[in-house]
């Protein structure tokens, strides 16, 4: 029987904040990737859950919706009762019925509507972040405007008083993005 190894992590793929997510997440836990949009969540979900290996999970910056709930809660539901902790990183609004269901399979909720994912991961993880991941976690604030959080504003300011091109930087890494 092979041990338990594979550490995934599900994460948005279409605007930084899932992005940055995941980029932490593998630098973290070297993490396998998984970027869905939300009309690919459930069906790469389920290919997760077939994995034999699976040791962890963590799900970054995916709103869960009304029409999926459902589906989404059983493929969670049986993963929980295989022992797999699950780490749900989010700053979309969560409804309280869901949030409920989350604590009662024991999935780790960290959840703020003022900041982004990636920041909400930075703070709870700063430990053991490098400091240069800063500037990847402020442009991923920027664009979901929530540099202003009370996390995403500290992780800025950080990064202004030690980077003076912080600006020019955020600017130049959009150009690039863009092309």
């Amino acid at each position: 029987m092979s041990e338990k190894q594979d550490v995934i992590c599900l994460s948005h793929r279409e605007d930084p904040d899932g992005i940055v997510s995941a980029v932490l997440i593998k630098h973290l836990f070297n993490a396998e990737i998984y970027l869905v949009d939300y009309d690919e969540l459930l069906v790469e979900l389920k290919k997760i859950t077939k994995n034999k290996n699976l040791s962890e999970l963590f799900i970054c910056d995916l709103s869960i919706i009304p029409n999926i709930q459902s589906e989404f809660m059983v493929l969670l539901e049986g993963l929980s009762k295989q022992n797999i902790p699950i780490t749900y990183f989010d700053h979309h609004k969560i409804s309280n019925e869901l949030r409920q269901k989350l604590n009662e399979l024991k999935i780790d909720l960290i959840n703020s509507e003022t900041d982004c994912s990636s920041a909400i991961i930075f703070n709870h993880h700063k430990k053991n972040i490098e400091p240069y991941f800063t500037f990847l976690t402020s442009c991923a604030s920027i664009s979901d405007n929530l540099e202003n959080g009370p996390i995403g504003k500290k992780i800025i300011s950080e990064y202004e008083k030690k980077n003076s091109n912080f600006i020019s930087d955020v600017f130049i890494f959009f150009a690039r993005k863009s092309k």
